[in-house]
């Protein structure tokens, strides 16, 4: 066995929770999932496995080809595996962990407060039985880590001896421990240790800068790399000479070959490889953006890599080109938007992402390395348009298959796009020579014009229309309002309210603005916001479906109200996903979206339990109103379904024969699509009724019959 597949070592915040609610979403992007992958251990060169966030545990036995998942009930933050059958993992707040059936169950063997001991992710098992441990060691409570101990066990963590580590008091924080043999080991984090005999004596040096990860060679050969691009070498095993790797990002994970070939991995992407033994090092492939966290070969042409956002990717030719075995974006998605229940789409950093089946499969229909996307929208189910850094904005005429730009003169970021019909739209964005940039258009996008060269607003964040004429803007200066189809905006009271994300309003009178820190609300058509104490730490997006029923995510916590903002519900108080959180998007009171970082996508299809007095059956964008009811004749519920094209305030209204109103059956604004009501007329006598729907832009008027 190769020395160097025994300290495969991921860095990262271990101090987060190991768990976080995903009951309620369905990961639909990237696949197989998006989770980090932490830690890689390989007992030969077909059979390794590796460790991932919300308890992910795979196993290869054809060199990474194949993957199987293992059931396991923790989040591994750190795994090493003697063979298939016996493997050490550490567990970020719950302590270290030994199996005996290769990883199916886990045996916690030491765990925090352990004579008060705080564990370290950092461990090296040389064989089965024996292995280190490092940890801090208190003096009592409350915990003041005064004292430093490298933790010995030769009877498989049954037992453990202590070895005092001479830090002069100070926390040790070992990130990476290997050892050569029996006898010669060595540790790094804030200082460096060496030991001779077997960690009954450590010696400790100060380097320059933290170092995370540790590469023994051979009994005098032996490589560092870690914060800043740092790397340290000894050929002596007792002098260390330090070095640059030319990058100033933070290396994770080293592994060496010989002296003279190794590579390393760490932050944005960067994987370095130097021939020379670390005399120069060459970024060999720039494939990837996120994070890297461990890097494992099986021997000189074949190895693997792992990162942040669910990263796994393989080489076969010793690092020059990788396999990337995670499919879909991986960009940060920031919009999301859909044009009926089925169809759908995602719109981010260099990337437009379609779904034809209600996101079960997600495919990249738009990329272009320059292209910084912030909002998507469609108007029909054909013609759609995006908006985005630099004066981008481009539009597709067939579902979203092609993209084509616009030309726009104004170079400033875009953040929002909404239309109010198909021919009439709006853009907003940054500050343009200190105005408020808002762009009108009235051909269906052919043409943008500057409708706001005069108003001092900041950067506009978000835009959203009450009807054709009403329209609300926000930014970081507050609230601009239309009343007249957007030729003129100005200033708008909102309470003083600034910094603001997002705005949308549900009706003349009712509708919520947010920031980071809070969710304000007016029932007043914006003369008064109210802030909503319940809210919490505010919202960077919202959603609502009507002037009640809405949603907000911030962070990585998504949240619901159904009693118009007086309380949210969070899903179990909890992140619900690992990744931040950018926007949503909801068919029905059940079913709906949420993107964000690393090409996060994911689904709802109970939102929590909402209930409502309206049904909402199924959602998309039609290009005309239906309305219908069964059955018909009816005793003694009748349901009435109606179509709308586009969010409006909507009633239904039920008369008798003579004219008489008989009963206001529904009167609410709800988004664009089909939904239903029930009218149960047990109390009525049976004979003729109509029912009269109406929105602020069309009317119609059915008969239907209750026979009892």
């Amino acid at each position: 066995m190769k020395k160097s597949i025994l300290f495969s070592l991921v860095l990262i915040p271990f101090i987060v929770s190991c768990s976080y609610s995903q009951s309620s979403w369905i990961w639909q992007n990237p696949l197989p999932h998006g989770h980090a992958y932490l830690s890689t251990s390989f007992i030969n060169q077909n059979t390794g496995y590796i460790s991932g966030l919300n308890k992910h545990l795979m196993k290869t036995t054809n060199s990474g080809q194949n993957w199987s998942e293992i059931q396991s009930s923790l989040t591994l933050n750190k795994i090493q595996f003697l063979d298939e059958k016996n493997g050490y993992a550490f567990c970020s707040g719950n302590g270290f962990y030994k199996t005996t059936d290769g990883g199916n169950n886990w045996l916690r063997i030491l765990q925090n407060g352990y004579y008060g001991s705080l564990i370290y992710a950092a461990f090296s098992f040389i064989n089965e039985n024996t292995g280190y441990v490092p940890v801090s060691l208190s003096s009592g409570p409350p915990f003041y880590w005064t004292t430093s101990s490298i933790l010995k066990t030769t009877n498989g963590g049954t037992n453990w001896n202590w070895s005092y580590v001479n830090t002069g008091g100070m926390n040790i924080n070992i990130y990476s421990i290997s050892f050569l043999d029996s006898t010669k080991g060595v540790a790094v984090g804030l200082y460096r240790y060496t030991t001779e005999n077997g960690g009954v004596n450590w010696s400790v040096q100060v380097p320059e800068l933290v170092q995370y990860s540790i590469s023994i060679v051979n009994d005098t050969v032996c490589f560092s790399v870690g914060q800043n691009g740092s790397f340290y070498k000894t050929t002596n095993g007792l002098n260390w000479i330090y070095d640059s790797t030319g990058t100033n990002v933070n290396l994770r994970s080293c592994q060496f070959f010989n002296s003279n070939t190794g590579f390393a991995v760490g932050d944005q992407g960067t994987l370095l490889k130097t021939t020379n033994s670390g005399e120069s090092w060459e970024n060999i492939y720039s494939g990837f953006s996120n994070s890297l966290y461990s890097i494992e070969f099986f021997d000189e042409q074949n190895g693997l890599v792992l990162g942040d956002g669910g990263l796994f990717a393989l080489t076969s030719d010793s690092g020059n080109s990788w396999h990337n075995l995670q499919q879909g974006a991986t960009n940060s998605l920031r919009s999301v938007y859909f044009t009926d229940y089925n169809t759908g789409f995602c719109a981010g950093e260099k990337v437009i992402c379609k779904t034809i089946n209600s996101g079960n499969n997600w495919e990249i229909v738009f990329h272009d390395s320059s292209a910084s996307l912030n909002s998507i929208t469609f108007v029909n189910k054909n013609t759609g348009f995006a908006v985005g850094n630099d004066g981008l904005i481009i539009k597709t005429t067939n579902t979203g298959q092609n993209w084509f730009s616009l030309n726009i003169k104004y170079h400033v970021n875009f953040n929002d796009i909404k239309f109010t019909g198909e021919m009439t739209g709006f853009v907003v964005g940054d500050s343009l020579a200190g105005f408020g940039t808002i762009l009108k258009t009235i051909d269906n996008g052919y043409n943008w014009r500057l409708v706001t060269d005069s108003i001092q607003t900041g950067n506009l964040e978000s835009i959203s229309f009450v009807n054709d004429s009403i329209g609300f803007a926000a930014g970081s200066n507050g609230l601009l309002k239309t009343t007249n189809y957007g030729v003129n905006w100005r200033n708008w009271n909102s309470s003083g309210y600034i910094n603001l994300k997002s705005v949308q309003m549900t009706s003349l009178n009712v509708g919520y603005i947010s920031n980071e820190y809070l969710v304000a609300k007016t029932e007043t058509g914006g003369v008064l916001w109210t802030p909503l104490t319940d809210a919490g730490n505010g919202a960077t997006s919202m959603y609502f479906l009507n002037g009640t029923t809405g949603f907000k995510v911030i962070g990585r916590k998504f949240s619901l109200t159904t009693n118009g903002g007086i309380s949210w519900q969070i899903f179990n108080n909890q992140n619900i996903l690992p990744y931040t959180l950018n926007n949503m998007f909801f068919l029905n009171r059940d079913t709906g979206f949420v993107v964000g970082e690393y090409g996060t996508i994911a689904k709802t299809t109970n939102a929590g339990g909402l209930i409502s007095s309206v049904a909402s059956i199924e959602f998309f964008s039609p290009n005309k109103y239906e309305l219908k009811q069964y059955p018909n004749p009816f005793n003694p519920v009748a349901r009435i379904n109606f179509r709308i094209p586009e969010s409006a305030q909507t009633s239904i209204i039920i008369f008798d024969m003579l004219g008489k109103r008989v009963k206001e059956l529904h009167n609410e604004y709800m988004p664009a699509g089909t939904h239903e009501v029930e009218w149960n007329a047990s109390g009525y006598p049976s004979g003729i009724y109509f029912y009269k729907f109406q929105t602020g832009y069309y009317t119609e008027t059915k008969k239907m019959v209750l026979v009892k």
